[in-house]
């Protein structure tokens, strides 16, 4: 299922976001991670100052639907790392994190071609990142109470 035509995308660095953009992205990180998910951990990490956000909002009115982060190699020859992957509990099942997804996957190619792609997934969702060509790259391990395994994509040559 594609995302409707309701939500609007944008990728921007940390300094562009709007006090209210990232007063929602962070609070919808919080009520997804750690009170939905009953998982206590550090969500304000210092990764989001470097990194790239993708902010998906509703068309209408601009609230908030999901939003992921990219951060970018810390060697030449390192991983690009997609991390945050969100989506508000109300938007769920439409097609959105998958949208977000393939934008990731552009944006990166675009902008780090040749680079290999990293993300720690949620075990439950290791077939949805499946879908894009990930490949698992460790055994399923608990982070602050919720299993992940890390997950690869090898050589973002396919999106463009």
């Amino acid at each position: 299922m594609s995302a409707p035509t309701k939500f609007e995308f944008r990728f921007t660095d940390f300094n562009n976001l709007k006090n209210t953009e990232l007063y929602a992205l962070l609070k919808m990180r919080i009520d997804v991670f750690i009170i939905e998910q009953k998982s206590i951990y550090e969500e304000l990490d210092n990764r989001d100052q470097e990194a790239i956000h993708l902010v998906a909002c509703m068309h209408n009115d601009k609230s908030m639907a999901g939003s992921l982060r990219i951060n970018s190699p810390v060697t030449a020859d390192g991983p690009v790392q997609i991390g945050r992957v969100v989506v508000c509990k109300k938007y769920r099942g439409l097609g959105l994190a998958a949208e977000m997804m393939k934008q990731a996957m552009v944006y990166i190619n675009s902008n780090y071609s040749g680079h290999n792609i990293e993300l720690g997934a949620q075990s439950y969702l290791v077939e949805f990142y499946e879908k894009f060509s990930f490949k698992k790259n460790s055994e399923e391990y608990d982070d602050a109470g919720v299993p992940h395994i890390d997950m690869i994509y090898l050589n973002n040559e396919r999106y463009n």
